[in-house]
């Protein structure tokens, strides 16, 4: 197994969009690494809920924006039409959730051990069911800010050295 690094650094330019058209077809993306991609029409439409008129690239290529008849801009962000675009991508995004959720729940629970207390005890001093403290400590769901600030709380620690080890 490969050492985990202190920092990790990725090249996301790549997967950036270069260049987007909107037609009577739909919205046609095309990405950095040459990846071409179309939402259809009607998708489109639905997903913004509306009929779009216009669009306009960000200038550090991240974002398509839709203007809707009515005016309304609703950004499209690189990453959302890349997971949309491309299975590999999106199979990528799946495995760093559950691996965060499984590091997240390591965490949540040696702080839970160093305390002496046991799921039932960290449930009734944070408010959360022990239910949810399973779940979070298997890694099966991802704590939000308001879980991580009750279950640091409970535990007398800081939100950063829960989630961190940094207080």
């Amino acid at each position: 197994m490969t050492p985990f690094a202190a920092e990790a650094s990725f090249d996301w330019a790549p997967l950036f969009i270069t260049w987007a058209s909107l037609s009577a077809s739909g919205l046609d993306v095309r990405f950095a690494d040459g990846l071409t991609w179309r939402m259809a029409l009607a998708e489109l439409s639905e997903r913004i809920g509306g009929d779009a008129v216009g669009l306009a690239l960000d200038e550090r290529h991240e974002t398509v924006v839709l203007q809707r008849a009515d005016r309304r801009r609703i950004p499209l962000p690189w990453d959302g039409l890349r997971a949309m675009a491309d299975v590999a991508y999106r199979e990528q995004l799946v495995f760093a959730e559950a691996h965060g959720n499984a590091v997240a729940g390591a965490r949540i629970r040696g702080w839970r051990k160093a305390a002496g207390m046991t799921q039932a005890e960290l449930a009734l001093a944070s408010g959360l069911s022990r239910t949810t403290i399973s779940r979070l400590e298997g890694g099966q769901q991802s704590p939000n800010h308001a879980t991580i600030q009750v279950l640091a709380a409970a535990l007398r620690v800081s939100a950063g050295e829960l989630t961190t080890g940094v207080a």
